[in-house]
């Protein structure tokens, strides 16, 4: 008798943040159209077996209307090992955020804003213009103009990249919660950043966990990365490179991916 096939990964499942208290940030994520779903609880030598951190752990998992990644997962640590990356540079090795596609970057931008007049540790970059596809070039006041706003929020728990497309649509690739506060999708995608002049540790992503490789070392550098030179604080003759990894149900023609 054939054994049942394993269904294949279906992207990056969640996005885990470690807390010690979970409110704040469950009031904070059902802004952006989360809602909590299942809930666990993990012994200390159990969760030291697992993630090696001698620590008892609860974890809630945020659902975003019927998507099947891009999840949030809140893990309440009763001893977390450090207070996490708190404020520092997108640049700093081992950096990891999450990025968002959203119908009103302006509303998002203008809560940024009050947040820090009251005194709140937020820090963010105002909505930058960047051309994610090649298109054809676009006459001012005459032509739509294809692209997207960017724009970086951190704060001490969350970091976070929220854009919003003009004059395009890819279909599957982020599903705005329409009742949501700040009208934005479900996580479409995450960063990391490592060091790895080889490229061997990348070849987990897709030859281990077979996610589909988009992207392969396209350079990103201060004087062609309008966006990405100020959220990276490149300087000038500096350059990162940027490898992109899909769910393996998408397509290597962007306007079929997801």
């Amino acid at each position: 008798m054939n054994q049942p096939q394993k269904a294949p990964i279906q992207g990056i499942y969640e996005v885990c943040i470690g807390t010690t208290d979970p409110l704040p940030l469950i009031q904070y994520w059902q802004q952006f159209g989360y809602r909590i779903g299942s809930i666990g609880d993990l012994s200390a030598p159990v969760a030291d077996q697992l993630y090696q951190v001698n620590s008892s752990l609860r974890s809630i998992r945020l659902y975003h209307q019927g998507a099947d990644h891009g999840l949030i997962r809140l893990m309440v640590w009763e001893k977390p090992l450090n207070q996490g990356l708190q404020m520092t540079s997108m640049k700093v090795l081992g950096n990891r955020w999450a990025t968002t596609l959203t119908a009103d970057l302006m509303t998002l931008w203008n809560h940024a804003q009050k947040a820090i007049d009251v005194g709140m540790p937020v820090k963010y970059l105002p909505p930058q213009w960047t051309v994610i596809y090649e298109a054809v070039q676009a006459k001012p006041f005459l032509d739509p103009i294809i692209g997207v706003r960017e724009m970086l929020l951190l704060q001490p728990l969350t970091r976070q990249v929220l854009f919003q497309r003009f004059n395009y649509d890819v279909p599957n690739y982020g599903q705005i919660h329409p009742m949501a506060f700040f009208k934005t999708s479900q996580a479409t995608h995450l960063g990391m950043i490592i060091q790895d002049d080889s490229q061997e540790v990348l070849k987990f992503y897709d030859e281990v966990l077979g996610l589909l490789r988009v992207q392969d070392n396209l350079p990103s550098t201060y004087e062609t990365s309008t966006g990405g030179k100020l959220i990276f604080e490149l300087q000038p003759d500096e350059e990162l490179f940027v490898t992109a990894f899909d769910d393996p149900r998408s397509s290597l023609h962007w306007q079929d991916g997801r």
